[in-house]
């Protein structure tokens, strides 16, 4: 008799624990669904950014103008610190903007200009990391152009630690890629 009620107490406290961890498995996925599905609603409202960015392509004809707002808002939209296109490692193409961001960034890449841009970039966003001014940031770095001999690109300034996804800095290379496609046709 004593046996049993042993029995039915280690029974009782291993259906106890099999509940426990079952409760703890449910709590685990649905906060993995939610991620999921946060993790989609960005990527909608990403891909929805960019293909309103594109029709605003086909109706703006001033490249000029598509542009500078171009890169106003792909600032705000990805809360960047701040854009630079380079037109070469030594111009600047906006010169009259020039901020002390922008000169520790241009400052930076001459620097190290043949560790940097000619082994390690491309023509999608490659990630660096950069302490400039006291403080920390990431550059994501593009070539202006698939030549060869062309030296220009884009730097998208990013304070650290960075907070784009994976799926956020798709869609950055996108809206980049789209802006250096105007700034040549």
């Amino acid at each position: 008799m004593l046996n049993n009620t042993i029995y039915a107490q280690g029974a009782g406290i291993v259906l106890m624990l099999l509940c426990l961890f079952l409760f703890y498995q449910l709590i685990k996925r649905k906060q993995k669904l939610d991620d999921k599905n946060i993790e989609a609603m960005k990527f909608y409202l990403d891909n929805q950014f960019i293909c309103r960015k594109l029709t605003e392509n086909l109706l703006v004809t001033d490249t000029n103008i598509f542009c500078a707002k171009l890169l106003d808002e792909i600032k705000e939209y990805y809360n960047l610190q701040d854009i630079i296109v380079v037109d070469s490692i030594d111009t600047v193409i906006d010169e009259y903007r020039i901020t002390a961001l922008r000169s520790a960034v241009i400052n930076f890449l001459k620097e190290n200009e043949y560790r940097i841009i000619h082994t390690r970039i491309d023509h999608r966003l490659s990630k660096l990391n950069a302490f400039l001014l006291k403080n920390n940031y990431v550059l994501y770095i593009s070539k202006l152009s698939e030549i060869r001999e062309s030296d220009g690109f884009v730097i998208c300034i990013e304070s650290s630690p960075s907070l784009l996804s994976r799926h956020e800095i798709d869609t950055l290379n996108n809206c980049i890629n789209l802006l250096k496609t105007r700034l040549f046709y």
